[in-house]
């Protein structure tokens, strides 16, 4: 009975403890489930959590390529914009090599300080005088004569050069008038002349045939048979041009031909040109050395108006071809 009830306890007590063996059991494969589920979970996550970067990734050059075709696109139209611009504005012309002013005569220029103008003259006399009674004279009646046909030309060389020529060719005569190369430098109120011109005379005989006053010149100019002889000059001018010193020494003789000795002319020049009463006067006062030469034996020049010593003076009025 004793030993029954020993067994019986025991079985009780063995199925007690597989009782609560079977419960743990279960609960240890549950976890060991859980866990890897857990970590199959957590490896999704971490390779969704990838994929979100990559794609993020993706979406940032993706954005920054926009953003870089944007920023061409405007550089493009900003472009095409002042390429329209540009094509909308006038089209200056190119400027020319040289202009052409007309300024009596048409004168071409450069910028570089060249420049040329052609100049000349055609002073025709015509007159008529009767013939008294029966009087008969080749020079009476009426008749037509060419005083002074001229051409030439005058302009600028670069370095403040100047130049002039001119050719008359009246009567079927060939001769020079003047024929200057000048210089005016651009730092000093100076003029040098060098060539054939006036020997620094008055008013009168130097101003051009076109604008003197009268037909002819006054007959003291012929006397002294003051005229274009070839030499060279200096002047000093005033600040606004209204005074004006020169200095001259000519030869004798014009630029021509002649090989006479003719000696030499000494000249000075003094004039104030100030502006008054609306206009402008002109004042002035010239003087000359002339030194005649004496070993021509008293014969006459072969030059051109030359004062030789036979032929100091003449006072008497013609036609002159100055």
């Amino acid at each position: 009975m004793g030993m029954k009830t020993g067994l019986g306890i025991s079985a009780v007590a063995v199925a007690i403890s597989l009782g609560w063996a079977s419960p743990a059991l279960a609960g240890a494969k549950e976890d060991a489930a859980m866990r890897e589920e857990l970590a199959a979970m957590r490896a999704q996550m971490q390779a969704l959590a990838a994929r979100v970067d990559s794609l993020e990734g993706q979406l940032d050059t993706a954005k920054a390529r926009a953003e870089n075709a944007e920023a061409r696109a405007s550089a493009a139209l900003a472009q095409a914009e002042a390429v329209k611009a540009e094509a909308a504005k006038p089209v200056k012309p190119a400027e020319p090599a040289f202009a052409v002013n007309w300024k009596g005569a048409p004168e071409i220029s450069t910028k570089d300080g060249w420049s040329f103008k052609p100049r000349g003259r055609l002073h025709l006399d015509a007159g008529t005088i009767s013939s008294p009674g029966a009087l008969t004279n080749p020079s009476l009646g009426g008749n037509v004569r060419v005083r002074r046909v001229r051409l030439g030309a005058e302009g600028t060389m670069p370095g403040g050069l100047g130049y002039k020529a001119e050719l008359d060719f009246a009567n079927s005569n060939v001769s020079l008038a003047d024929v200057i190369v000048s210089y005016t430098p651009t730092n000093a109120p100076l003029v040098v002349r060098v060539g054939n011109f006036e020997t620094l005379n008055g008013i009168e005989q130097i101003t051009s045939s076109n604008s003197i006053s009268m037909i002819e010149r006054a007959t003291f100019n012929d006397a002294f048979l003051n005229s274009r002889r070839l030499g060279a000059a200096l002047a000093y001018r005033g600040k606004n041009d209204d005074w004006r010193a020169e200095v001259a020494v000519f030869a004798a003789h014009a630029m021509d031909s002649s090989l006479d000795n003719n000696g030499w002319i000494g000249a000075g020049r003094l004039t104030w040109m100030p502006k008054a009463l609306g206009g402008q006067l002109h004042l002035g006062v010239n003087y000359q050395y002339r030194d005649f030469a004496s070993n021509i034996s008293g014969g006459t020049s072969t030059g051109t108006n030359m004062p030789s010593t036979n032929q100091l003076a003449r006072y008497r009025a013609r036609p002159a071809a100055s």
